[in-house]
């Protein structure tokens, strides 16, 4: 996380700015909300051996709906 802009060395100048901290932190919990999706539609849809073929892609495909529906 470089939020000097390339600014000169003052301390002033390097402090970062209150919207890119609040830019930083809305990628970060996108980011950590992304993920947190992946890992339960993976544990839910990939890991189990009764899942098989297109089953796996219309478990995938639900757990994208009810993700989206949610937001």
């Amino acid at each position: 996380m470089d939020f000097s802009g390339g600014a000169s060395s003052s301390s002033a100048a390097a402090r970062p700015s209150d919207q890119q901290i609040m830019d930083e932190v809305s990628t970060q919990v996108t980011l950590s909300t992304i993920q947190e999706f992946l890992t339960t539609a993976r544990d839910k849809c990939f890991q189990r051996s009764t899942h098989a073929g297109s089953d796996r892609y219309n478990c995938a495909a639900f757990s994208c709906s009810s993700h989206l529906s949610g937001m």
